[in-house]
């Protein structure tokens, strides 16, 4: 096969088995996209002979500016256009390889995602969580996946949210005016932030919120300091009474929190008044998967997606809520499995 039917062909079954793999609904589906990919009889990679031609005579007329210089523009654009289309070429092969696997872990999870939701759901959280007043200038949420835990013994709706938002500081500073003198002018500076939560139902506390990091606006009215200095080193607990605070913060409780502070950035806990938590972190990458393989290596990449894309981190945080409903549902005896730490 000529290297310009090659390219063309493989070109048409990635466009095809990306389409296949956005209209997936089983693992099935995208087993059928890789049978079609194996199927190809031939290498998953572009003939780059052409393009590599143009990066190597661009690679001579630059080396040839010693004698002549206007050859370096020439030159350049030889190197600029075959560095160009391979990279190309190898970037579309690698967006299908990370579109399988996406498309796996949402359907190994049930996961639904909605991206840029209406700014209702953000005023609804954020008339139920402090956490979702953060930006002074702006705050909008990015992305808004949906799914449930089947835990042991709780059975855990959940929502993940990618909050962005900007906090607006000004300031006053001295300029020339032009004419020989100064004057005084206003400033803005803009930081944006991100901030990763779950929120899902929690109905055995309530009005109770451990702040691990600086965001002061989600703390409650009465503050208790437990007997773990520990503890109290890396989070803040405040509650609607003191006895709610002292409730919540049982031996059991203070260790588990200390371990998911080992493990995220910045968590808060924030516990509202209608039996719900809002897990919150800085921390980016909970849907990360743990697949390394791609279509590249189909032998390989075939039985992950048979068995179903893993999110070890997703995983780890929703074992780590399941073990605290455990630890606060008195009608159920503590599962003995321990958590295990989560995997990067």
């Amino acid at each position: 096969m000529s290297s310009i039917l090659h390219n063309k062909k493989l070109r048409q079954l990635i466009e095809q088995s990306d389409a296949r793999v956005e209209a997936a609904t089983s693992a099935a589906d995208l087993l059928e996209v890789i049978k079609q990919l194996r199927a190809f009889g031939a290498p998953l990679e572009f003939d780059n002979a052409t393009p590599r031609l143009f990066r190597n005579i661009g690679f001579g007329f630059v080396a040839a500016t010693v004698l002549f210089v206007p050859f370096v523009v020439l030159g350049i654009a030889f190197l600029l256009g075959g560095w160009l289309v391979m990279d190309h070429r190898s970037g579309v092969i690698d967006a299908l390889s990370k579109k399988i696997i996406h498309k796996s872990s949402m359907l190994t999870y049930g996961l639904r995602a909605s991206y840029s939701p209406d700014v209702q759901v953000l005023e609804s959280l954020g008339g139920e969580f402090k956490d979702f007043h953060r930006g002074s200038y702006s705050r909008q949420i990015l992305k808004s996946v949906q799914g449930t835990y089947l835990g042991a013994v709780h059975e855990l709706p959940f929502t993940y949210q990618h909050l962005q938002y900007v906090d607006r500081e000004s300031y006053k500073t001295t300029v020339p005016d032009g004419a020989g003198g100064t004057k005084v002018e206003t400033k803005t500076v803009d930081r944006e932030f991100a901030r990763y939560s779950l929120v899902l139902d929690f109905p055995w506390v309530e009005n109770v919120v451990v702040r691990g990091d600086t965001h002061v606006g989600v703390d409650l009215e009465e503050t208790l300091d437990t007997a773990s200095s520990e503890f109290n080193s890396a989070f803040h607990l405040t509650g609607i009474t003191q006895m709610a605070c002292a409730v919540f913060a049982k031996p059991a409780t203070v260790l588990h929190l200390l371990q998911l502070a080992q493990q995220l950035s910045d968590v808060n806990l924030e516990f509202s008044e209608h039996g719900r938590l809002c897990l919150s972190f800085s921390d980016a990458g909970l849907l990360a998967p743990n697949a390394t393989e791609g279509i590249r290596n189909l032998p390989a990449f075939e039985p992950l997606v048979e068995t179903g894309i893993r999110l070890p981190r997703l995983d780890f945080l929703l074992s780590w809520v399941h073990r605290l409903a455990e630890f606060h549902d008195d009608n159920f005896a503590l599962s003995p499995k321990p958590l295990k730490n989560m995997e990067y």
